[in-house]
């Protein structure tokens, strides 16, 4: 759809279909009876069209002109502009042809969500209203001629008397479904927005969800368990700060403590959003199939409260680092992220500010004509596509040949070549730096914590278990003999080996004196000689035999040790 006479072929046409012709399942205008089949106020078969369809719209009043020629040329311009709706402009002057009081504005407005649409504009609930029945007459509606069908009047009439007009900004079409196969509840929203410079933009929303979640067993369980969480999630507040007063700053400055606090606080909002959930829940007694039941406001609140609770899953599993730091396998991690989190945070605030900036550029640019450039938030999400690949540069190129590949090659070079790289390079130094500590704390011994957590798994739970448990402690400390009986054995073969090792350098270091020197050596002392350093070889093939045979480990060719550079 792209004008207003689209909108009314649409309501008159696919829309009219879809829900009074069985459109949405297997056209059978007929509706046989029976179970099987789909019925009359049922969308796809399955959903039952809760209540009737409502139709709305918000206006502005009219207002005299200020361009410039309109003041100039006022004959050129006789009737008034409409400007954005504010409060200060919205209408509530009744209209409609041809006598214009036709359509009369409510007095009282329901309490609803805000609707935001792609333009970033915010509507409220609509103020001029018409509700229409879900389903037409079987016995007076002729399908094929539209004949006796008084839903079909009336969306022929809303073209008749102008319902939409160039004072409207946007239209709402609401109609709430319920599917008994899985107890949800379905709000749908048909949207028409219309912007003072004649534009004409449709938008849909979809959400469905079950809203009525205490009636069975299974409920009440997971009730039971939700309470449960939202206990402990109290206990362990209440010891946070606790540890929190002792600590003072110290306390804060670890990012650690400040994710853990801020994944606890989350449950605070989520608890006031079920609530408003259940507070603005139609009772099931109450409602009323002659008018329209306001079920969207619970869905959008439930909607806000499963966004949160999808967040705090993600800060639940990020805990889980906090947690494991102690192993060998999360502490690299843990502690990389730490030591780079000042560093990070820098650059993410220069990321903010070049993404910001270039976001500007690209919606002066290309906003007129490109898609994803239309408002700063679309420029924001088609640049940071742009930085996961999606390299979108034809549409950039065919709205400016000049400034599209300009900006596109100047942003690449930005964000690939200095900005990423200078996060890369950030975390990469603060893994060395982290790597070198853990090194040296396992060097010194300093790392006990997961050596006591692996002895009292293994003393506390495993020897305890029932049955087996001894067999396992037996089994251990077998282990254990073996092992010290090993390093003992091992312990004694390289003390023989350096002792060895220093008598063949002492009489190597001899005879090279006595080289030197030239002195004179009489011939029994050669002899002499060379009976020790034969001795001395058979000492030391025997005992390389015997290390081959109990060790041949430590035979292995070990790499030259590094020397520390300054």
């Amino acid at each position: 759809m792209s004008s207003i006479r689209e909108l009314h072929d649409y309501l008159r046409g696919p829309f009219y279909d879809t829900i009074y012709r069985a459109g949405s399942f297997d056209g059978d205008t007929n509706f046989p009876k029976g179970s099987y089949y789909n019925d009359r106020g049922y969308l796809a078969g399955y959903g039952r069209i809760v209540g009737p369809i409502r139709i709305g719209q918000t206006r502005v009043q009219g207002q005299n002109c200020t361009g410039a020629l309109a003041l100039v040329v006022p004959p050129l311009f006789p009737r008034g502009c409409y400007p954005e709706l504010t409060t200060a402009t919205e209408s509530l002057d009744a209209f409609g042809a041809p006598n214009g009081t036709v359509y009369f504005a409510r007095t009282a407005m329901p309490s609803e969500p805000y609707f935001v649409t792609k333009s970033a504009r915010v509507y409220g609930a609509p103020r001029f209203v018409l509700e229409i029945p879900s389903a037409e007459p079987a016995d007076t509606c002729d399908d094929a001629t539209k004949v006796g069908c008084p839903v079909y009047d009336q969306l022929v009439s809303l073209a008749t008397h102008k319902f939409v007009d160039v004072a409207t900004r946007v239209l709402f079409i609401d109609l709430t479904t319920y599917n008994p196969n899985t107890d949800e509840q379905t709000s749908v929203r048909l949207l028409v927005e219309f912007t003072k410079g004649g534009g004409f933009t449709p938008q849909v929303e979809c959400m469905s969800y079950r809203l009525y979640r205490n009636n069975t067993t299974s409920d009440m369980v997971r009730l039971g368990l939700e309470l449960l969480v939202l206990l402990l999630v109290v206990v362990q507040l209440r010891q946070e700060f606790q540890l929190m007063r002792r600590m003072k700053w110290v306390y804060l400055s670890m990012v650690a403590n400040v994710a853990h606090v801020f994944s606890l606080v989350v449950f605070a909002p989520l608890v006031a959003l079920r609530v408003l959930c259940y507070m603005h829940l139609p009772s099931p007694t109450a409602i009323d199939l002659t008018a329209f039941t306001n079920f969207r406001t619970s869905i959008w609140y439930y909607a806000l409260a499963d966004a949160v609770t999808s967040f705090t899953f993600f800060l639940s599993w990020l805990k889980l680092f906090k947690f494991l730091a102690f192993l060998p396998l999360f502490a690299p991690l843990t502690k990389t992220v730490t030591k780079a989190a000042k560093q990070v945070a820098g650059l993410i605030l220069i990321f903010g500010v070049a993404l910001t900036g270039s976001a500007l550029s690209f919606t002066m640019a290309f906003g007129l004509d490109a898609e994803n450039y239309k408002t700063v938030a679309d420029s924001c999400l088609g640049l940071l596509k742009i930085l996961q690949g999606e390299l979108e540069f034809e549409e950039l190129h065919t709205s400016n040949r000049v400034l599209g590949p300009l900006f596109f090659v100047i942003f690449v070079t930005l964000m690939f070549f200095v900005i990423l790289n200078m996060f890369i390079v950030v975390i990469s130094d603060a893994y060395v730096e982290t790597k070198g500590e853990l090194e040296l704390m396992k060097a010194m011994h300093m790392d006990t914590l997961s050596k006591q957590v692996l002895h009292h798994i293994l003393h506390d739970v495993l020897f305890n278990l029932p049955g087996c448990g001894a067999r396992l402690q037996r089994r251990y400390g077998y282990v254990l003999d073996s092992l010290k009986a090993i390093t003992e054995d091992k312990k004694l073969a390289i003390d023989e080996c350096r002792k060895t090792t220093a008598k063949s350098t002492a009489l190597h270091a001899n005879s090279v004196k006595h080289v030197k020197f030239k002195r004179k050596v009489k011939p029994e002392m050669v002899q002499q000689a060379h009976l020790s350093i034969d001795d001395y070889v058979h000492e030391l093939s025997a005992l390389r035999a015997s290390l081959a045979q109990d060790h041949p480990h430590l035979l292995q060719p070990q790499p030259p040790p590094t020397t520390p550079q300054d």
